[in-house]
C-alpha cells in the first residue's frame, strides 16, 4: 500500500500476527502499483513495480518473499525504530537504508518513462516487459522491456490514456481516455487502431477484458458500465450504476482503480463454476455485478428474459403473467400454453424496472424504474398510455391503484400521490402533501393494501418500521413497529439484498415483503391478518386484536436466507413462500394465529409444512397462486435466474415461460379427470372380479336375465372337464349404476366367447391364396348367435363346443382323428387343386359323384342343402 505522504506499507495477510513494514523517505509520490507474485510452490523472486507523479517507474525485487521481504536481522538490531505504542511491532525502513537489505531486496530504476504522472502499470511476464500509460499526448502508452533490450512501442493519443487492459490470449490492447472513447489496438501496431468503441458520455476511467467470453467492460466517470463484444465490436449491454452517494445529483468519485474483474475456476460444481463478476468502488461503497451464463455453450437453456427478472404480476382476467427484467424489458405470457402474448424490449429507456402493479379492473399496468419514472401501460396490447414524472432520482418500490389515482413509495422515503388520469394528453402532477406526514426515516421497501375489503394500506421501510395508513383520510392508523433513531446502511439493490445477514444487534432487520390475508381479514380483523418477512423470519400481525405481534417462525430452507416472495390461496389456507436459495415452501396456516381467547399468547411454533421443492437456482423474487377457472391450484414463480415457471401446488413443473414446446393446461386438467375416472373404474372392476361368480346378462328376446356359460377351447379331447359358469352379480356395484355395469359385463363376456371360439384357427392358412377368406372357411364358420342358441341354458353344466384347428393340404397331411366325428373337423384340399379351373371344380361336385375324388370330398366335406345351392350358383356363373 502506498500513500501520498511518501510512504509504502506491507501487510501480512497469511500470519495470525499482524506484521507491518513501512518504508519512509520515498523521493516522489507513488501513483500506481503492479505486483508480479512468485509462482505457486516456488520461492523465486517477486517484483513490485510502481510509478510516481514524475513519470518514473521503480522496481523492487524480493529474493525470498515467502520467508521475509526485508532483513529480519536488521530489524532486531534497531529496536529504537519500533512503534512502542503498538502491541504488534512495525518495522520502519527508510529509503536511504535500502542498500543494507540487499540480501533480501534489490532495487531497479527504469527512469522517466513519461512526462506526467503514471496512470497505470501492467507487467507482462512472458517477455519481461511492462505497459505504462499517462495523460501525455506524445507518449500516452508505452510497451517497453524492463532491461530496455528492445525498442519500445509508443502509442500517441490526443488526450492521453487514462486506462488500458491487455490480453495475451486475444492479442489485443484496449485503451480508454478523456475523449469518451475506447480503442482496440494490436500491441505491435502503433499507427492505427483496430476499432473504436463509441457510446460513453464521460471519460473512460477503467477497462477490463474477459478472455473466456471474448468481451470487455468499460467504466466511465458518470458510473456507466458497458459490455462489448470483441468479435463484432458492438455494445452488448449498458448498465447505469446508482450508488447511494449519487442520489440528489451528486457526482460520483472514483479511485484510480475503480473496477476489478474476477473469474472463478472451472469446476464440476455449478455454484463455483460461475463466470465471476465485476467489483466497482465509489466513495465508501462497493458494487458487485455478477456475470451471466454463456448461453451459447448450453443450447438447451430456456430463458424467459435475457436478464434477471426483477418483478412480476399476474393478470387474472386475461390469464397472463407479466414479467419485468433488469434490462428494462416487459413480457406478457399466457398461462394456458406458455405462449408469449407481447414483449416490450426497452420499456424504461434502459433503466431497471423495480416494481409493477395492476389495477382492479386488470386493464392498466404501472411499472416503476430505478430512476423514479413511472409508466402506465395497456395490459391487453402493451401500449404505453402515460409517463408520470419522477419526484426524485430514487428507486420506486411500490405502486398502488386506488379510486382517486395512484400511490407510489420508494427510496425517496415519501408517499407520493398522483391524481386520477383524466386524459392521456394531460400529465398528472405529483402530490407530496400526505396528510399523515412523511414518518419514514429510511427507504420504503414494500407496500401492501386491503382494497376493496378495507381502505387501509401498510408500508415498511429498511429500518424495520411498519406503518398502517388509511387511504381515504391519509392518516396513520397504527404503527406496528417503530424504527430506530439512527439511520441504517443501505445496499444498492433491494431484491438482491439478503436481509437475514443483517446484524440483529444493530436494530431491526429490513422488511422484505408484506402480505395481507384477505379472506381472514374479511371474517375477523382481530386475527393474524398481516405477514411480514424480515431476515427469513415470518411475523404474523393483528391490526385490531389484543396482541399485535401474534407469532413468528423461520421460513427459508437454509440458515442465512431470506424470503422475498409470498402469496396465499383464496381461502388463506396455504402460505406459499420463495426464498433466496431458490426453494418453494407451502405451509398450512389454516389454524395459525387464529386465537381470540384472552390472553392471546405469542406463537413461536411453525405451522405444518405441506410441500417444498427446489424451483430455481437463484433467489425467487415473485410467486402467485391461481386456481385457473376453479379447476386446480397452480403457482407462478419468477427468479433472478432469468426464468419464470408454472407449477402445481405439490411441486410438479408444467413448464417454463418462453420454452419452444408449448403446453395445454386444458388438456392437462382433462387428462387428470380421465385418469381419476379410470382409477375408479379399475378399482370397481377388480372388486367385481374378486367378489362375483355369476354375471347376469340381458338378451333382446327375453326380459329375464339368462345365464351364459363361458366357452373355452379344449385341445385335449380326453379331458371331459365341464366349463366353469359365471355366478350371479354380487351386491357390490360401482358408482356407474347397475344397468351400465350389466351392459359392460355382457360386452366383456361376448368378447371372451369370440376369442375362445376362434382362437384355434390359423389365419395364415386361410389367406394363403390371397388376402380374402376362402368360401369353405366362410361357410363352415358358425355365428355367435347360432352357437349360443344351440346351448341349453337350463343346465348349469352346459356342453362345451370344441372347434379343431383348420388344416389345408393333402390327405396325407391330416392328423389322425380316431376319437372325433368327421363333422366336428374341417379339412380343406390343397389350394393348388382348388384353383385349376372353375368348371372342373364344379363338375367334381355335381356331375360325377362317383369319382374317387368326389367320394373323398363328400366324406370330408358334408355340405348342407343351403351350402350345396350356393356352390351350384358359383358353378353356373363360371
Amino acid at each position: 500500500m502506498q500513500t501520498p505522504d511518501l510512504r509504502s506499507a506491507f501487510y501480512s495477510l497469511i500470519m495470525y500476527i499482524s506484521i507491518t513494514i513501512r518504508q519512509h523517505g520515498l523521493k516522489n509520490v507513488p501513483t500506481c502499483l503492479e505486483y508480479n507474485p512468485t509462482p505457486t510452490g516456488g520461492n523465486n523472486e517477486s517484483a513490485l513495480i510502481y510509478g510516481d507523479d514524475s513519470g518514473f517507474i521503480h522496481i523492487l525485487y524480493f529474493k525470498n518473499p515467502i520467508n521475509s521481504l526485508f532483513d529480519p536481522v536488521r530489524r532486531k538490531t534497531d529496536p529504537g525504530k519500533f512503534d512502542r505504542m503498538s502491541a504488534n511491532p512495525t518495522q520502519r525502513i527508510f529509503w536511504d537504508e535500502l542498500k543494507e537489505h540487499d540480501k533480501f531486496v534489490k532495487y531497479h530504476n527504469m527512469g522517466a518513462i513519461h512526462r506526467e504522472y503514471v496512470r497505470k502499470i501492467l507487467y507482462i511476464p512472458h517477455n519481461n516487459s511492462i505497459i505504462a500509460s499517462s495523460g501525455d499526448n506524445r507518449n500516452s502508452l508505452i510497451i517497453t522491456n524492463i532491461n530496455k533490450l528492445k525498442k519500445p512501442y509508443i502509442f500517441r493519443l490526443y488526450k492521453g490514456c487514462e486506462c488500458f487492459d491487455y490480453s495475451k490470449a486475444l492479442n489485443i490492447l484496449i485503451t480508454g481516455g478523456a475523449d469518451y472513447l475506447a480503442r482496440i489496438w494490436n500491441p505491435y501496431v502503433t499507427q492505427k487502431n483496430i476499432a473504436i468503441l463509441e457510446g460513453h458520455h464521460a471519460a473512460v476511467i477503467d477497462i477490463k477484458i474477459n478472455e473466456r467470453l471474448a468481451q470487455c467492460y468499460t467504466l466511465s466517470q458518470d458510473a456507466m458500465v458497458k459490455a462489448w463484444d470483441l468479435k463484432e465490436f458492438f455494445c452488448l449491454q449498458t448498465i447505469p450504476i446508482r450508488f447511494p452517494t449519487t442520489l440528489g445529483g451528486k457526482k460520483p468519485t472514483f479511485a484510480p482503480f475503480a473496477m476489478d474483474l474476477y473469474l472463478n475456476k472451472l469446476t464440476n460444481n455449478t455454484e463455483t463454476s460461475l463466470p465471476g463478476g465485476l467489483v466497482l468502488a465509489c466513495n465508501d461503497y462497493l458494487c458487485l455485478m455478477k456475470l451471466g451464463h454463456d448461453i451459447s455453450k448450453d443450447g438447451s437453456l430456456t430463458e424467459t428474459h435475457t436478464a434477471p427478472i426483477s418483478c412480476a404480476v399476474y393478470n387474472p382476467k386475461l390469464k397472463q403473467l407479466i414479467t419485468c427484467a433488469d434490462n428494462s424489458s416487459i413480457g406478457a405470457w399466457d398461462i394456458e400454453s406458455g405462449r408469449k402474448a407481447y414483449f416490450i424490449v426497452d420499456a424504461h429507456d434502459g433503466e431497471e424496472i423495480t416494481c409493477v402493479s395492476i389495477d382492479r379492473s386488470c386493464r392498466k399496468l404501472a411499472t416503476g424504474a430505478r430512476n423514479g419514472v413511472i409508466k402506465i401501460w395497456n395490459t391487453a396490447n402493451g401500449q404505453n398510455l402515460l409517463i408520470l414524472p419522477s419526484v426524485q432520482d430514487a428507486e420506486i418500490t411500490g405502486i398502488l391503484f386506488f379510486d382517486k389515482g395512484i400511490i407510489t413509495v420508494g427510496w425517496s422515503r415519501k408517499i407520493v400521490k398522483y391524481p386520477d388520469i383524466i386524459s392521456e394528453l394531460v400529465v398528472p402532477k405529483a402530490d407530496l402533501s400526505w396528510r399523515g406526514s412523511q414518518t419514514h426515516r429510511d427507504d420504503i421497501l414494500c407496500l401492501e393494501h386491503l382494497l376493496p375489503i378495507s381502505n387501509i394500506m401498510c408500508t415498511a421501510s429498511y429500518d424495520g418500521e411498519i406503518n398502517v395508513w388509511s387511504i381515504d383520510t391519509e392518516k396513520l392508523v397504527m404503527c406496528l413497529r417503530k424504527g430506530p433513531t439512527t439511520e441504517l446502511r443501505r445496499s444498492p439493490s433491494n431484491y438482491r439484498r439478503s436481509s437475514s445477514r443483517y446484524s440483529i444487534a444493530r436494530g431491526p432487520v429490513p422488511v422484505d415483503k408484506l402480505l395481507f390475508l384477505r379472506h381472514r381479514a374479511k371474517e375477523n380483523m382481530k386475527l393474524g391478518v398481516l405477514i411480514s418477512s424480515e431476515g427469513g423470519n415470518l411475523y404474523c400481525w393483528s391490526l385490531y386484536g389484543e396482541r399485535k405481534n401474534m407469532g413468528m417462525f423461520y421460513g427459508p430452507s437454509k440458515p442465512g436466507e431470506s424470503i422475498l416472495a409470498m402469496c396465499t390461496d383464496a381461502t388463506n389456507r396455504y402460505l406459499i413462500c420463495g426464498d433466496t436459495h431458490g426453494e418453494m415452501r407451502v405451509w398450512n396456516i389454516e389454524n395459525y394465529c387464529c386465537s381470540t381467547t384472552s390472553p392471546v399468547l405469542f406463537d413461536s411454533t411453525s405451522p405444518p409444512l405441506i410441500h417444498f421443492w427446489q424451483a430455481h437456482i437463484s433467489p425467487i423474487i415473485f410467486c402467485e397462486w391461481t386456481d385457473y377457472k376453479g379447476s386446480g391450484d397452480f403457482i407462478l414463480t419468477g427468479s433472478t435466474d432469468h426464468t419464470a415457471h408454472l407449477w402445481t401446488i405439490n411441486g410438479e413443473e408444467i413448464g417454463i415461460f418462453g420454452q419452444r414446446q408449448q403446453w395445454d393446461i386444458e388438456l392437462l386438467l382433462s387428462s387428470r379427470i380421465t385418469n381419476d375416472d379410470e382409477q375408479i373404474g379399475e378399482k370397481s372392476e377388480n372388486n367385481n372380479e374378486n367378489d362375483q361368480n355369476d354375471i347376469k346378462l340381458t338378451t333382446t328376446d327375453k326380459i329375464n336375465y339368462l345365464q351364459v356359460p363361458e366357452i373355452a377351447i379344449n385341445k385335449d379331447v380326453g379331458d371331459k372337464r365341464p366349463l366353469s359358469s359365471t355366478s350371479q352379480n354380487s351386491d357390490r356395484v360401482s358408482g356407474l349404476g347397475l344397468p351400465i355395469e350389466r351392459g359392460l359385463n355382457q360386452q366383456k363376456l361376448q368378447r371372451q366367447e369370440r376369442r375362445h371360439r376362434f382362437s384355434g384357427i390359423d389365419g395364415r392358412h386361410l389367406t394363403k391364396g390371397g388376402v380374402c377368406c376362402t368360401p369353405f372357411a366362410l361357410l363352415s364358420t358358425l355365428d355367435i348367435d347360432d352357437a349360443i342358441s344351440n346351448i341349453n341354458y337350463s343346465s348349469f353344466q352346459p356342453k362345451s363346443i370344441v372347434i379343431e384347428e383348420l388344416y389345408m393340404g393333402n390327405k396325407n397331411d391330416l392328423p389322425s382323428t380316431t376319437n372325433l366325428s368327421s363333422k366336428n373337423r374341417l379339412v380343406l384340399p390343397s389350394i393348388i387343386s382348388r384353383q385349376r379351373t372353375s368348371s372342373s371344380f364344379a363338375s367334381n361336385i355335381t356331375s360325377t359323384p362317383g369319382t374317387p375324388f368326389d367320394v373323398d370330398t363328400n366324406n370330408r366335406f358334408p355340405l348342407s342343402s343351403r351350402q350345396t345351392t350356393f356352390m351350384k350358383s358359383i358353378s353356373e356363373i363360371s
